[in-house]
């Protein structure tokens, strides 16, 4: 599942802001331009504007193609259907992402300064495999390692680690150190107890190792 978070105050506020989900953990954006934030208000309004429009005498869930005028890929990319990820290159980072996977959270303001100030981290929000959505305020805590032991019966063996709720695991291996690591099995939910994935091969030897990610 692709999705994206994002918000603006109506025309008018008082203290005009824009709420976008980054996808990069690792860098903190800037605050807006007046014309940088009109632009991103306005598309934000009329995604929601046509999704309530659209949906306002039907039960169903509603299905719109990504060229469908009403479409968020449409309204987004200003009808060329590129770069939808960044709205057109208006977003100042990647706003979609596919779970399982963290966005931070970022409150941006209208700055006319040369150097604009950081955007405000309000928190990060989290969807995981089952599509659990966590919400973190502040910064996000750091990943513990897992531990891991493991048990070979015949030709399978049972991992089994330690998670923490927020957090997404995928058990992997090699057949050889060093070397390329291959996913055994998908993505697991992190629930803060001890999970297991079973791993069944004819390899006579397979090293394993659990990798984390938000």
């Amino acid at each position: 599942m692709k999705f994206s978070l994002v918000a603006a105050t109506a025309l008018g506020d008082s203290n005009p802001r824009i709420w976008m989900g980054d996808l990069n953990l690792t860098t903190t954006p800037k605050d807006v331009t007046l014309s940088k934030f009109s632009t991103l208000r306005g598309k934000i309004e009329a995604v929601g504007a046509q999704a309530a429009a659209i949906t306002s005498s039907n039960a169903a869930p509603f299905i719109v193609a990504s060229s469908d005028p009403n479409s968020f890929s449409y309204i987004v990319s200003g009808g060329t259907g590129g770069s939808v990820g960044t709205m057109n290159g208006d977003a100042p980072f990647a706003i979609d992402a596919v779970n399982p996977t963290t966005l931070k959270f970022y409150e941006m303001h209208i700055s006319n300064a040369a150097t604009k100030p950081d955007a405000t981290l309000v928190g990060a929000f989290t969807i995981d495999v089952t599509g659990a959505l966590y919400f973190t305020a502040g910064e996000l805590p750091p990943i513990m390692a897992s531990t891991i032991s493991i048990a070979r019966i015949g030709s399978s063996s049972k991992v089994t680690f330690t998670t923490q709720t927020g957090a997404n695991y995928r058990l992997v291996y090699s057949t050889a150190l060093p070397g390329g690591w291959t996913a055994a099995g998908s993505v697991v939910a992190g629930t803060g107890a001890g999970l297991n994935i079973t791993d069944s091969s004819s390899d006579p030897i397979r090293f394993y190792q659990i990798q984390t990610l938000y």
